[in-house]
């Protein structure tokens, strides 16, 4: 399988050069040129152009000067060079040029031709809305690279309708800089080299976060066109010539080469995007990205972009500690669309537990507050989407990662495992996590979002349990925790009131709603009034340890060695999950049945005598309220201030979990059952608990997100 990036790790390469992940060639897409369009003169003209060449080799005057007459716009020159002598064959080459649109200087040989760019002419580059930087390259140090000027030439200026398809994507593409697809021999060597430290340096001045596990992308041979407005981060720096080294025909290690593998991280820095430029003679035909009509610039250019800040390939990608965690790329979406979007573990039906139900219905209900004026995506992040996951959610449509066309009203997409895509991130989007894991990717979209856009939104996160206490002391633990340390980022929902008094304690949030407990109504209106029978129903959970299955099995196994005679007559059945009997070979009449339909779960629960269903965790839990609710005698536990005893008088606490004291306590409800057992069952609504926190409606959180998606 093709990863969309070459993920190269080592500190040190050939001859002690820094090596660099770069983008699959297979994968790395450029945008064909010229448009299958026509594009009219009006649609670019209004704009100040300029042209910065650097000609170190005046002999190139002549072919530079029929070059740029490809520019179908008004355009200035400003060129340099570093003699008198040079400057004066320059100007002749550009004879019958209009004297007031050219200006050729001459600057000390210092910085190749970055530094007469960005120093020489930074008030010139102010001045001008799109820019074109080409120099006169020729490089004597390696013949495998003839040709490449003529090759770079072609793509930037190749034509009068290439060059039109340039100004037209600077002015209505959302991209802020072009440059040609990298030159054959090129590409197969393009590193950090000896410029990695002062790219740092120069990207730490202005505060940019870089790092060697990011991908390496820039314009290879420093020439391209820009919008001038992201270059600014760069001539706000103020460099001077005296920054760069003196001239000694360095190939690699200056200011110079370190600013060239910087420019992209600096444009996008601004909120800026970049994309090659390809054309058919010289770009494999899978890799080409066609714009056949206006409407279709920008998204061409969406596919052509791969976002760099932030897009860290170090962690998940070759060692894998947290297989929860979803390592997905992402990437910017020009839709200008408000977008909901769910981060769930999985869609899978049969493993859609309590929680994952909860968070459907809650974004289901922010999708009829908010209404058609947004867009609703689900992600599935662990497990992959297929028809049965699909049936969750039928009303929604199956896309890509790579798809072209994301304004979907109701959309699914499937991140599990590591996928040739990314996931598209909108400025105008608010994410609502709904298990820890989920929320580490939830903040990376924020925080990318951030970056990118320069939005600063919340994330909903619906908390349904306190699940650093899922791992003990541990990395996972502290992984866990680290979501609820985001204070100013997070629009908390807290699903229940003993959890969201117990987070009170711990974690202040932006925004907090507790959602109280409320039966499943179609449960509820599943209870018939059947005779109990002598039936324990246990929820057996042996994946999920906070459910105390093997303290459950055990405790069932003492209370039937204390009393077999009365024990044989006493059914078990285990919903929850499927598990091999073999796990409980010690239990006599169990029945493992899993996950099963509502309306069967709803019988069981009418015949059910006994009830056992343990949870180590501040969080209620929802198997021992319905049961509960159902007249069932129920056995749960106490843990750090939760008492369901304040809920039900069908509730029966075991204060330390042990074995022996869930025989005592199933014992107690055997007693218990000598007044229910072939009698109607009395259903016993659950209530509801005081609680400190803001209550939870949907007409509040709804406007919550709202205030985030009209902000911009």
């Amino acid at each position: 399988m093709s990863y969309i990036y070459d993920v190269n790790l080592r500190l040190e390469g050939q001859w002690g050069a820094v090596p660099a992940t770069r983008i699959n060639e297979a994968f790395d897409y450029a945008l064909s040129l010229p448009f299958d369009f026509t594009i009219a003169r009006p649609q670019i003209s209004n704009c100040k152009v300029a042209v910065f060449a650097h000609i170190f080799y005046p002999e190139l005057t002549d072919e530079i000067r029929q070059a740029l007459e490809n520019i179908p716009v008004p355009y200035s020159v400003y060129v340099s060079t570093n003699t008198e002598e040079k400057a004066a064959l320059i100007r002749k080459g550009f004879a019958g040029f209009p004297k007031h649109r050219l200006d050729v200087r001459v600057f000390e040989n210092r910085g190749r031709d970055i530094a007469p760019f960005l120093v020489g002419f930074d008030r010139e580059i102010r001045k001008h809305d799109h820019i074109l930087h080409i120099h006169s390259k020729i490089s004597p140090h390696d013949g495998d690279l003839a040709g490449w000027r003529e090759y770079t030439f072609q793509h930037l200026l190749g034509s009068r309708d290439i060059v039109s398809s340039i100004l037209y994507s600077l002015q209505k593409g959302d991209v802020d800089c072009l440059y040609p697809d990298h030159f054959g021999p090129v590409r197969q060597s393009m590193n950090f080299g000896y410029d990695f430290d002062l790219m740092k340096a120069l990207l730490g001045r202005l505060n940019v976060p870089f790092s060697k596990d990011i991908p390496l992308e820039f314009p290879s041979g420093s020439m391209f066109w820009a919008n001038s407005k992201a270059l600014l981060p760069l001539l706000d720096l103020g460099l001077k010539f005296s920054d760069f080294p003196d001239e000694l025909g360095q190939v690699d290690g200056t200011l110079a080469h370190a600013i060239e593998r910087s420019l992209l991280y600096i444009v996008e820095s601004t909120g800026g995007r970049y994309a090659k430029l390809g054309l058919e003679e010289s770009t494999k035909p899978t890799r080409l990205i066609k714009a056949r009509a206006p409407e279709q610039v920008r998204p061409a250019i969406s596919r052509v972009y791969r976002r760099l800040l932030g897009n860290r390939l170090s962690v998940g990608h070759r060692v894998n500690y947290m297989d929860e965690i979803c390592n997905v790329q992402l990437r910017p979406e020009p839709s200008v669309r408000p977008r909901l979007t769910l981060l769930l573990p999985t869609l899978n039906p049969e493993k859609v537990f309590g929680g994952i139900s909860s968070a459907i219905r809650l974004f289901r209900e922010m999708n009829e507050k908010l209404g058609s004026d947004v867009d609703y995506r689900i992600i599935s992040l662990n497990e992959p989407v297929d028809i049965a996951a699909m049936t969750t959610v039928p009303d929604y449509t199956l896309l890509s990662l790579g798809a072209e066309n994301t304004e979907i009203p109701f959309s699914v997409m499937d991140a599990s495992g590591l996928k040739d895509g990314e996931l598209p991130v909108r400025r105008n989007e608010v994410f609502m996590a709904t298990a820890w894991w989920t929320a580490v990717l939830g903040f990376r979209m924020k925080d990318m979002q951030k970056s990118h856009f320069k939005t600063d939104n919340p994330i909903v996160y619906l908390i349904q349990d306190h699940e650093p206490d899922f791992y003990g002391w541990s990395s996972k633990f502290m992984m866990a925790r680290s979501t609820y340390m985001r204070r100013d980022d997070t629009i908390a929902v807290i699903n229940s009131e003993e959890l969201a008094e117990f987070c009170a304690r711990q974690y202040t949030f932006k925004e907090v709603f507790c959602m109280t407990y409320k039966v499943n109504a179609s449960l509820r209106n599943s209870f018939t009034p059947l005779e109990k029978e002598k039936l324990i129903l246990v929820y057996g959970r042996p994946t999920v340890s906070r459910n105390a299955f093997e303290l459950l099995m055990d405790g069932l196994c003492i209370w039937q060695q204390n009393n077999p005679m009365q024990a044989k007559d006493w059914k078990i059945i285990s919903l929850g999950e499927t598990f091999s009997p073999a796990r409980a070979s010690h239990v006599s009449n169990l029945s493992v049945q899993g996950k099963v339909q509502l309306k069967e779960y709803a019988d069981i629960l009418c015949r059910a005598s006994i009830g056992v269903s343990l949870m180590v965790s501040p969080h209620p839990s929802y198997p021992p309220l319905e049961m509960a609710e159902a007249g069932v005698f129920t056995i749960t536990n106490t843990y750090d201030g939760k008492d369901l005893t304040k809920r039900s008088p069908n509730i029966y606490n075991v204060d330390i979990l042990t074995p022996e004291q869930i025989a005592a306590a199933i014992e107690a409800g055997v007693g218990h059952s000598e007044t229910t057992v072939g009698k109607p069952a009395k259903f016993q609504p659950i209530a509801d608990l005081s609680t400190t926190q803001p209550l939870y409606t949907a007409d509040k959180l709804a406007a919550s997100i709202k205030a985030c998606l009209q902000s911009r």
